[in-house]
């Protein structure tokens, strides 16, 4: 059996377009959001970082699908529970783990 050569994938031509962003928090009525689509890159590099060990793994993922001010705004809420922090963080490890599950899909 001959297999066909695969036509090849042009990377690194990315042409920059506007991310919409969509609500993950309310906070003293300041809207908080994460991109709509997340790069499959975003969490690939999270797997990477949990296999290797890093125990920063976590905290370069949400810094990186919230945004720094996002972040220090939750750090510095001193009234943020348990439950509220373990939603965001669930919805932010699901939201970019189905980038990956829907490129794989395609």
């Amino acid at each position: 059996m001959t297999l066909k050569t695969p036509d090849p994938v042009h990377l690194g031509q990315s042409k920059s377009k506007s991310v919409k962003r969509i609500p993950i928090f309310y906070l003293n009525d300041v809207e908080y959001t994460i991109p709509e689509y997340i790069s499959p890159r975003v969490f690939l590099k999270y797997m990477w970082d949990k296999r290797s060990g890093s125990e920063f793994s976590d905290l370069d993922l949400l810094v990186s699908v919230l945004g720094e001010d996002a972040y220090q705004a939750l750090m510095n809420y001193e009234s943020l529970t348990k439950e509220e922090w373990s939603q965001i963080t669930e919805i932010i490890k699901e939201y970019a783990a189905g980038a990956v599950e829907d490129s794989v899909k395609n």
